[in-house]
C-alpha cells in the first residue's frame, strides 16, 4: 500500500482498515499529547466490514504520533495508542471481544482480572493505572477473538473480591458491579433476570433501507426491504419457465452481508455444530469432492470478515434456527422468489466492473477467492454481493421451472424434495451467468466452496 501519511497546515491523514465483521459507528483520534477524543470523524456515516476510509486530524506541525479509539455497537471500543503515522499511516481494525464493566456500586472498582474459561492463570490487571469510579465504566478488549466464555475477577479499592466464572461475552457483552455479584443487562434494562436473551418482540414500522441488529455481539447487520410485484423467470431457459407475476409481501428484513466466517465461527463454538470436513473445491476447470477442506480452509486464504463458503443448506439452516433461539425472533433463509426480487432491484445498481467479485468480473479477487463482505460497496438496497462472491442457498425446494412454484414470495418446500434452490453466482462464476433469474441447485448436504448463505427474516405487521 502507498504511503498515506501526509502533512498539510498542520492536517495528518491516517487510513482506517475495517478487517472486522462488524460495523464501525464511530471514529476518534488526535495527537498522543491531547487526551480529549471528542470528534467523531464518522459523523453520520459507518464503515461497514472490509471497507477503507482515510481521515483527516489536525495536529502540530511536523508531529507524527496518534492516539486512535475505533466504536462499534454495544458502547464496546478499542484504541490503539502511540500509532506513529510518519512510520505507518495504516491502522488495521480487526474486531475485538469485549467486556464493559458499568460501576453501581459506591466503592471503587481497583483491579480487574480475566481470562479465557480454559485457562487457569488470571493474568494482568486489565485496568493498568486505572481505577473504575462509582458511576463509571470501562472496557476491557480481550486478545481471542474466537473464544466467547471468559472467567472475571473484580478487586475493590477496599481489597474485596468477586468472581465471576463462566461469562459468555457473545450473550451480553455489559456487565453490572452493584458491589457483590454483577448482574447481565438485557434490552429491556432489567437487573438480575435468570434469562439474559431479550423477549421475541418483532420490531415493527421499520422504515425501508434501515439497517439494524437484534443482538450486539454476532448478530448480522439487517436491512429493511419492501415487497413487491415482479414477473419472475425468463424464457430464455427452461428451468426459468414459465415467467408469472409473483407478489413477495412486506415489508421484511434481509442480511446486509453474505454470513461471515466469524460469525459461523461463533455459531459452531456455542453450538459444537460438526462443519465437516469434504468439500467440492475448485482445481483447474473442473470441480471435485475434496477431503480436509471445509468451511475453516476452503482451498484459499479467508479471515473472518470473509463470507463463509463450504457450508451446507443443512449447515445454513442450522445457523438460522440458532440465531433464532438466541434472539427469539423468526430468522430463515430467504426464499427464491424474495431473492429475485432484490436480485432485481441491486441490477440497476450493477456496475460489473467494480461492483461483484467473480470469473471477469474486472475485481481483483476474480476466479481466485472470496473478498471480505462489503468489500465493494452497497447497492440502492443497502445490500452487498447479492452479486457474485458467495452463491447463497435459498429456503426453496428446486424444481426445473416454476409450474408448481407459489405467487405470493413463499418458498416451494414440499414433503420429499431432493435437492435446494442456489442463487447469485460466486467469485468463480462467469460473469455472463450473473444474470437476476439466475439458478442453481445442489442436495441439501452438498459443500462447496462457492456457496454460502444470507439470512433474511420477518418483521412484525
Amino acid at each position: 500500500m502507498a504511503l498515506l501519511f501526509g502533512q498539510a497546515a498542520g492536517a495528518v491523514t491516517f487510513m482506517l482498515d475495517n478487517q472486522s465483521d462488524v460495523v464501525i459507528e464511530r471514529v476518534q483520534a488526535g495527537p498522543d499529547y491531547d487526551e480529549q477524543w471528542e470528534e467523531d470523524l464518522l459523523g453520520s456515516a459507518v464503515l461497514p466490514p472490509g471497507s477503507q476510509r482515510q481521515f483527516h486530524v489536525e495536529a502540530a506541525p511536523d508531529h507524527c504520533v496518534f492516539d486512535v479509539r475505533v466504536h462499534w455497537s454495544g458502547g464496546l471500543r478499542r484504541a490503539f495508542m502511540g500509532r506513529d503515522f510518519c512510520e505507518d499511516a495504516r491502522v488495521v481494525f480487526d474486531g475485538g471481544r469485549g467486556l464493559i464493566i458499568s460501576n453501581e456500586s459506591d466503592t471503587t472498582i481497583a483491579i480487574v482480572r480475566a481470562s479465557p474459561d480454559y485457562e487457569d492463570s488470571w493474568g494482568e490487571d486489565r485496568l493498568g493505572d486505572d481505577i473504575i469510579e462509582p458511576g463509571f465504566e470501562y472496557v476491557v478488549m480481550f486478545e481471542d477473538r474466537r473464544h466467547c466464555t471468559y472467567d472475571i475477577q473484580l478487586t475493590t479499592m477496599e481489597d474485596t473480591q468477586t468472581r465471576i466464572d463462566g461469562w459468555d461475552l457473545c450473550d451480553d457483552p455489559r456487565l453490572l458491579f452493584h458491589g457483590n455479584q454483577p448482574t447481565i443487562v438485557n434490552e429491556d434494562e432489567s437487573y438480575g433476570s435468570d434469562d439474559p436473551t431479550p423477549g421475541a418482540v418483532p420490531q415493527e414500522n421499520r422504515a425501508p433501507g434501515e439497517p439494524f441488529r437484534d443482538c450486539d455481539s454476532g448478530c448480522p447487520w439487517m436491512a429493511v426491504v419492501n415487497g413487491g410485484e415482479f414477473e419472475r423467470g425468463s424464457w430464455d431457459r427452461d428451468e426459468e419457465t414459465p415467467v408469472t407475476n409473483v407478489t413477495v409481501s412486506g415489508p421484511f428484513a434481509v442480511g446486509q452481508y453474505e454470513v461471515s466466517v466469524g460469525q459461523f465461527e461463533e455459531f459452531v463454538h456455542d453450538t459444537n455444530h460438526d462443519g465437516g470436513n469434504r468439500c467440492h473445491v475448485r482445481q483447474g476447470s473442473r470441480w471435485r469432492l475434496t477431503d480436509g477442506r471445509n468451511w475453516r480452509n476452503p482451498g484459499f486464504d479467508q479471515d473472518d470478515s470473509h463470507p463463509v463458503v463450504c457450508v451446507s443448506w443443512d449447515d445454513a439452516v442450522a445457523y438460522t434456527s440458532w440465531l433464532a433461539e438466541r434472539t427469539r425472533l423468526p430468522y430463515r433463509l430467504l426464499t427464491e422468489a424474495e431473492a429475485e426480487l432484490l436480485a432485481r432491484a441491486s441490477t440497476m445498481d450493477f456496475e460489473r466492473s467494480d461492483r461483484a467479485n467473480c470469473r471477469g468480473c474486472g475485481s481483483q479477487r476474480d476466479e481466485r477467492s472470496t473478498s471480505p463482505v462489503g468489500r465493494l460497496g452497497p447497492d440502492r438496497l443497502g445490500l452487498s454481493d447479492v452479486f457474485g462472491n458467495a452463491s447463497e442457498w435459498m429456503q426453496d425446494c428446486y424444481q426445473s421451472g416454476y409450474s408448481n412454484a407459489p405467487r405470493d414470495g413463499s418458498a416451494w418446500a414440499p414433503q420429499s424434495c431432493q435437492e435446494r434452490v442456489v442463487r447469485g453466482g460466486c467469485w468463480a462464476t462467469r460473469v455472463q451467468e450473473l444474470r437476476t433469474s439466475g439458478r442453481d441447485h445442489g442436495r441439501s448436504n452438498r459443500r462447496s466452496s462457492c456457496v454460502g448463505f444470507r439470512v433474511a427474516r420477518d418483521l412484525g405487521q
